[in-house]
């Protein structure tokens, strides 16, 4: 049957034979994840969904903005993270911005727990440490530099 199959054509149908098994293994390990995303496709902001989610305690007068600003920051550090990688500039920005350690507890809160993707796969929901942890190891150091940002508006909480 393949004796009528030119050479090109028998690889053309190995390659696809080797996809699909990719594919396959692919599904595999991936069920679960893929599955939940279809139970919750809402990505944000999650309660109790793996990360932790305390709501830390603030004195609300010591404030710099106000609590729709800190959700901003919250917004604009999650998508700096989701789905297209790691954009380091956008958090460092939002970090620069901070002015106090109540600051810095209401980003958290603001935070949350949220769902990160990769290729609209659901990989993990974290709150800001642990994001903040998770995308240092797998690029540049950018924890070290929020840090010596904090450090330099005087804040003493560091990630």
């Amino acid at each position: 049957m393949f004796d009528k199959i030119s050479k090109s054509q028998q690889t053309t149908i190995a390659l696809y034979g080797i996809g699909i098994i990719v594919v396959l293994i692919l599904i595999y390990f991936l069920s679960d994840k893929i599955i939940e995303f279809f139970r919750n496709p809402s990505g944000g902001k999650e309660q109790g969904t793996g990360g932790e989610d305390r709501t830390i305690e603030i004195d609300e007068t010591l404030l710099t903005y106000d609590k729709e600003q800190y959700n901003i920051f919250a917004d604009r550090i999650y998508e700096a993270f989701n789905y297209t990688g790691s954009d380091w500039s956008a958090v460092l920005e939002v970090f620069q911005q901070m002015r106090n350690d109540t600051d810095v507890k209401q980003l958290i809160n603001a935070y949350g727990v949220r769902t990160l993707y990769v290729f609209a796969v659901p990989t993990a929901s974290l709150n800001l440490p642990q994001t903040l942890q998770r995308e240092d190891s797998w690029s540049w150091d950018g924890v070290e530099d929020v840090n010596e940002i904090l450090e330099n508006n005087s804040i003493t909480l560091r990630f």
